[in-house]
């Protein structure tokens, strides 16, 4: 008769007949097998949503250059990857004002490989004390975006990589400067907003970058952002002109030379306008 059918027969658990410690290695043998069964189910579950989002999306190889340029640009600025509960499954998002919602519709446009929806939600302004509506785009989950975090993400904050920088080009230049660029008193003075990159390492290898690859001197302010020296400066917005869309040609534009629009008649503001049934 074996231990378990003595056991069944006289009513006892099978701890009474063997030794604690014998019991402690068979539950935990059991309790490591079945780690290691989910840790295999997990890997093959995200084998498998890869396998799928590179069906929909393809890999980073297979983007086309626009595509990889403008989402270089745009992370590198105002846009940002969100991945929720630690999965794989990131997506990118970009808010901007109502006056910028025709660079989100630009943006839209050449990220639509991701199928990028445009909405809008109310949000509390600090400065301003008083809920405005913001636009933000955001695209579809892609492991495309959840692979790029390492080289623009370390813990908590943002960095610039090497191998992000050796991807950039005019293009993705561009649209970082549509996204965080400004010029005052004309072009007299032009500027990048890098503070969002918190390690001054960061900023300096920014600067050498364009120093090395453009030959545009840059220097970093005591704000954190970037001013570009007024003997390479043109150099800089003669490389990223031809790819800022109209509603940015004032920032690389003397304002003097922009054309000024008059109304040569007043008129009353009516929110009846809005109406179907409208009768003025």
């Amino acid at each position: 008769m074996s231990m378990s059918e003595y056991a069944i027969k006289h009513n006892l658990d099978m701890a009474e007949l063997v030794l604690p410690s014998v019991v402690s290695r068979i539950i935990q043998s059991r309790v490591m097998r079945t780690d290691s069964e989910k840790e295999q189910t997990k890997n093959k579950i995200l084998q498998t949503t890869r396998q799928n989002s590179e069906d929909v999306f393809g890999v980073w190889d297979d983007l086309s250059d626009e595509e990889k340029q403008v989402i270089l640009g745009t992370l590198l600025g105002d846009s940002y990857l969100f991945r929720p509960n630690k999965t794989n499954n990131t997506y990118l998002e970009c808010y901007h004002g109502i006056e910028q919602i025709q660079y989100l519709y630009w943006k839209a446009y050449m990220l639509r490989r991701f199928k990028p929806k445009i909405m809008q939600r109310l949000v509390y302004n600090k400065d301003a004390q008083r809920v405005v509506c913001v636009q933000y785009l955001r695209t579809l989950s892609s492991f495309i975006f959840g692979d790029l975090q390492k080289y623009l993400y370390d813990e908590n904050s943002k960095i610039i990589s090497d191998w992000i920088l050796n991807q950039l080009n005019s293009l993705g230049l561009a649209v970082w400067f549509m996204d965080d660029g400004s010029s005052i008193s004309g072009v007299s003075h032009v500027s990048l907003a890098t503070q969002s990159f918190v390690r001054i390492d960061d900023r300096e290898k920014i600067t050498h970058y364009l120093n090395k690859k453009y030959g545009i001197k840059t220097s970093i302010q005591g704000d954190g952002s970037l001013y570009f020296i007024q003997e390479t400066k043109d150099k800089f917005i003669s490389l990223i002109q031809p790819h800022i869309i109209p509603l940015f040609t004032y920032k690389i534009t003397d304002k003097n030379l922009l054309p000024i629009l008059r109304l040569s008649k007043k008129f009353s503001f009516d929110a009846g306008h809005f109406l179907e049934t409208y009768l003025g």
